[in-house]
């Protein structure tokens, strides 16, 4: 499931900003299956909120950029 989440999220950071990836499309339906629950509104574990977009795009998801991405690292690591 990890891969998963990473092979979406880096496929739509790599993409070029002219390339309009549509983040209430694309990326908040899988930050919301998989990362809300410890990321969101409610809870902020490792200081990483990503319940909208601006708190996704402020230094952890970097357009067209995945290795500066701070969600690529963090869900890159190993499991311990």
């Amino acid at each position: 499931m990890k891969t998963a989440i990473l092979v979406t999220l880096a496929s739509a950071v790599a993409l070029h900003a002219e390339d309009k990836i549509d983040f209430s499309k694309i990326i908040k339906p899988v930050l919301e299956q998989r990362c809300i629950e410890c990321h969101g509104t409610e809870k902020d574990k490792g200081d990483l909120r990503l319940h909208t977009r601006e708190s996704a795009l402020d230094h952890v998801i970097v357009p067209g950029k995945a290795d500066e991405s701070e969600i690529f690292k963090r869900v890159s690591l190993p499991p311990d």
